[in-house]
Order: C-alpha cells, then structure tokens, then sequence
C-alpha cells in the first residue's frame, strides 16, 4: 500500500466520521459505531506512525548525491565490455546525509576540487617546491597550496564544523595498537560467523578513522564463500571530513535493513558489492564491500541480497570509539614493527630451510597459520594429491572445489618445491598444464591462455592464447612470435588439449602425520 492509498483510506475514516454523527439517534448502533471508531482511529495513528517512521529511515543514494561527473562507460551493467560510451555518473558524499552541514561541506569541498587545478599543474608544480602548510593539512585534508588549505578553513566555518589534525597509519599488524587506543576490540561483531583477516587504515587523534580489512563469511548457511575486502570510514559529526565516491545509481539495489542488534541501515548492492549507511547520534558510519576481489571468474557476477544481508551483520555499526588515548603511541606502534619484523625473520627462516612434507606446508600455511586461512580460504581450501608430470612423485594441487587449481606444488631433493603458482590452471592430457590469467584495463579486458609441458625438470612453454575485449580479436604467441588469427583458429588450438578431471578434497580431510 502506498502513500496514495493510504490518505484516501483516511479520508475513508473521516467519512465514516461524519456518518456516525448523524447517525447517533440511532441507539442500536451506537455501540458498533463507537467501536468502528475507535479501530478507524487506531488504524490512523498506526499509518501515521509508519508514513512518519519511513520518512525518517527510509534513505537512498540520492539523498547522498553532491555532484554529476561525466566519463566514459567501458562495461555494461553485467561486466561486460561494450563500445565506449559517454556517460554521466553521481557523486555520492560518504560522511553526510542530505541537509546536514557534513553533506553541505563535503559538496562545497568537492566543488571545489573540480575548479580548482584542473589539469594537475599546480599539484606538479608543488613536488619541486612545495609550499609550508600547517600541520594536518597536507596529509588529512590533501591540500597542497595555502589557497586550499584557505578554502578548508573557510569551509569549516561557514558550517560550524571542527578540523582533525594529522593522520596517523597502522599497518595490518599494528592495528591492535589503534584498536586499543580507541577503546575497542576492532570494527567486526565478537560473534560474526566470518573469518576475519586483520586491516590497516588511519585514525586522528579526534576520533575520526578509516580501516580496511578482509573477512570471508563461514556460517553453515553463509550465502557468498568468497572474501569480501571491507572498508570502514568513521566519522563524528562535529568534524569536517570530507569523502566521497562516483556510482552508477542506477544500476544499485537498494533497501534498509535492521541489523541483528536493532541498527538500522541503508544497504545499496551493486554488481560487484555494497555500500551499508548507518547513522549514529553523533556520527556516521560508512562501509564499502567489495565482491569481487578474490571471486572465482565461473560464479556469478551479483552477489545476493541475503549474502549482503550476511556481510551486513559482520560489520559492528553499534561500535561507539572513545576519544584515543595517545599517550605512548609513537613507542607502541614501534614495538609492534619490531614484533612483526622478528616474526618474518623467522617465517623466512623456515621457508629457506623447506618444508620437508606436504603436511608440513600446510600444517603451518592452512592450518597453524589463521591469518592464511581468513585470507584466501576460497582460492586454496581444496587439494588434490597426482603426478602430474610423469616423475613418478605424487605433485600437490591448491585450489578450489572444481578442478581448477591455483598453486602446483612438488617433492624436489626431499623439500616443498614450486611448478607453478598463481595461475587458473587445468591439468591436460600428456602431462600439459593449461593456465590462464586475466589483465583488466580501463578500456579492454585480455585473457591469457598458456600451455606448457611439465617434465622431471619443471615446465616447457608450448604456446600462449590471447583474447581481448571488446575487440574480439585473438593473437598466437609460439617460440617468442606473436601472430593474428581467427577464432576459429583459437578454437582448433584449445581443442588439441584434453583437460583431465580432478577430484579436489577439503585441505581439512589433508592426512596429517
């Protein structure tokens, strides 16, 4: 029922008013009109109460709009390539809502940026001489001249709004450093059902903070087994923080959601992730996540509502930071580095020493190591032990639940040694390894497809395949020459190798000595 609807159902209600006046006289009915009354009028003050709330949380992308920029479109809505196409997008402020003075600042800012050295000569300019800027200015605000340093200023004022001061970076193993200043655990529920993989970002010592991590949801019903890399932005209101991002509106489903623990939020969902809005009393909250990282190229390209949903409750938005204690931080953030230093000493220790066994390898990349598992738990969860290049010696596939593989390992003089790695690669008949790459350019989209020969001595390249969008056309690389042909002749060469099936297992079922 829409809004429509319901004011004439009102208006019903009013009718029905006047009808039990008149009709008052009527003692019979009294009773039954006074009772109808009281429902038409409880049923008026609950559609109030519902038109009142959705003005209040109902949100979309467009209340975040401060600007138009137009580009050029080399993808369609379903990732494909199309002809370049001129197109005009929406900037979307990422710290403000609509009427608020963070949103009015944002956009004056970001008008600003577009008029203000548009062909980057100034910026250039200021590499060789740089001017002197107050402290923060630079790093927090990108300012690079007086004159915008200037216009930060100006634009504080004019909407009453505090400035941050320097930044401050954590690396991804100093982030309990920041965490801690804080006053919290970190930017993810306690009890997500997701691997979570530690982040780097920033904060001020205001408050104000961005982190980015990685998670991989890993409930029995996770919707998306993919990693999802997240970014969090964090801002108070009383600060000028301006952030902002350029989408395609159009082409997002959007909705607001109530968390598990009562928060509302606004989910946008695209084809290749989401953006989640949520609003504090005295602070926003912004995440971006993003599907399609570490995603297989056979799944679908969407993720769906329900694995967004998923991702949605991983997120802390209820997470209330205390302002960070600073005291001390220089030397903390220090010893964490020397920390993380003697661990990759000890790390490159025993990978020079080698790994003696395939259970030895994945006992401390897969299994001791959780980092590793949160990381890419989608790219190598599965194995499979053969010989796949006639030596006699059972090789060691990584990889996914089909047969596609991304890492082929050996026994070589009594340790762990490398074939190939990094690559989508298909096992072929006659001891053939077929492995395929992908090269994303702005304009263009080039797959790469090599066949070598494996051998006791590791491997041969027989030949190189290359297909490249929008273009449809196909190249032949063979013995470092590069030569036009058809697809047709694509094909014939693709069809002289026999993949051969492979049965992946769980690395968890791997037998461990």
């Amino acid at each position: 029922m829409n809004a429509n609807e319901l004011l004439d159902l009102m208006g019903e209600a009013r009718q029905d008013y006047v009808l039990s006046a008149r009709q008052a006289m009527e003692a019979r009915r009294v009773r039954r009109l006074r009772m109808r009354r009281l429902a038409l009028i409880a049923a008026i003050v609950s559609l109030m109460v519902f038109l009142l709330g959705c003005a209040v949380v109902v949100l979309r992308l467009q209340d975040f709009k401060i600007g138009e920029m137009i580009g050029t479109r080399y993808q369609d809505e379903n990732g494909e390539f199309i002809r370049p196409t001129e197109v005009t997008r929406d900037v979307i402020s990422l710290r403000g809502y609509k009427d608020s003075p963070n949103y009015a600042a944002t956009r004056e800012w970001y008008e600003f940026e577009q008029s203000y050295d548009p062909d980057k000569s100034i910026l250039i300019a200021s590499f060789d001489d740089p001017e002197p800027l107050p402290e923060g200015y630079a790093g927090t605000y990108g300012c690079y001249t007086a004159q915008m340093a200037e216009k930060v200023d100006e634009i504080a004022q004019k909407y009453d709004l505090k400035l941050l001061g320097p930044t401050t970076v954590v690396q991804r193993w100093q982030n309990r450093v920041m965490f801690d200043a804080m006053g919290i655990d970190g930017v993810s529920k306690p009890d997500a059902a997701a691997y979570i993989r530690e982040g780097s970002g920033y904060f001020c010592a205001e408050g104000n903070f961005k982190y980015e991590f990685d998670f991989t949801l890993n409930g029995e019903d996770a919707a998306w087994p993919y990693m999802i890399c997240a970014t969090m932005l964090y801002s108070q209101k009383d600060y000028f923080d301006p952030a902002y991002t350029i989408v395609d509106t159009q082409w997002y489903d959007q909705w607001t959601y109530t968390t598990a623990d009562g928060t509302e939020i606004l989910i946008a969902m695209g084809r290749e992730g989401a953006l989640l809005f949520a609003e504090q009393a005295d602070a926003y909250i912004t995440v971006t996540l993003d599907t399609a990282l570490m995603r297989p190229d056979e799944v679908a390209d969407t993720p769906t509502r329900e694995a967004i949903r998923q991702a949605a409750e991983v997120i802390d938005f209820s997470l209330c930071p205390q302002l960070p204690d600073m005291d001390g931080l220089e030397e903390k953030l220090a010893e964490a580095d020397r920390d993380y230093e003697a661990q990759r000493e000890a790390e490159q220790a025993r990978a020079a020493a080698g790994y003696p066994s395939y259970a030895a390898y994945i006992r401390e990349n897969f299994v001791d190591d959780l980092a590793q598992i949160a990381g890419t738990p989608e790219e190598r969860k599965y194995y499979a032990l053969l010989d796949a290049n006639g030596d006699g010696v059972e090789d060691l596939l990584l990889g996914r639940r089909s047969d596609t593989a991304l890492d082929l390992l050996t026994i070589k003089d009594g340790k762990v040694a490398a074939i190939h790695r990094w690559s989508r690669m298909t096992l072929c008949e006659g001891n053939i390894l077929k492995a395929v790459e992908e090269a994303d350019y702005i304009d263009r989209r080039v797959t790469i497809t090599h066949y070598y020969q494996l051998d006791s001595r590791g491997e041969t390249h027989i030949l190189s395949l290359y297909y490249e969008e929008p273009a449809d056309s196909w190249h032949k690389q063979e013995n470092g020459e590069y030569t036009l042909i058809t697809e047709a002749e694509a094909r014939e060469i693709s069809e002289q190798f026999t993949p051969i099936p492979v049965e992946m297992k769980p690395i968890t079922e791997f037998a461990m000595p």
